[in-house]
């Protein structure tokens, strides 16, 4: 009788650990990087660009992607699109430069407390030489 018990226990217990063994273990979530500028710094993070070595403390969001800086101080923006669970990147534009209709313009702000001038706004009237 001794024996009988022991072997019923010993299946008992065998089947008890393959149960458990055999249960789906809880994954972690993912570790993706919740923001453009946490999965920018960890893509980019070694990365040297035909512009240079690029800054990582100077990465900052903008509306469309990420904006940073390269080791020789220029500025570079980069558009972003969600491709599933990362995005895509685009080619960096120099970030100093505005489109004005069309034309691309470099950025020149203007040296504090100057005024700017007004543009003319019609040509001179070569018949009245008061003007």
């Amino acid at each position: 009788m001794k024996d009988l018990f022991r072997v019923a226990l010993l299946f008992v217990l065998l089947f008890v650990a393959t149960v458990a063994g055999c249960r789906p273990k809880v994954q972690p979530p993912p570790t993706h990087p919740t923001t453009k500028v946490e999965y920018f710094k960890e893509k980019q993070a070694n990365t040297t660009t035909t512009h240079g070595e690029i800054d990582l403390h100077s990465v900052k969001e903008t509306p469309d992607g990420v904006e940073y800086k390269t080791a020789d101080g220029k500025r570079w923006r980069v558009k972003m699109e969600r491709s599933g669970e990362d995005y895509r990147f685009g080619e960096p534009k120099p970030a100093d430069l505005r489109s004005f209709n069309n034309q691309v313009l470099l950025a020149e702000p203007d040296p504090p407390g100057a005024a700017r001038q007004a543009a003319p706004t019609s040509a001179p009237d070569s018949d009245n030489p008061a003007q």
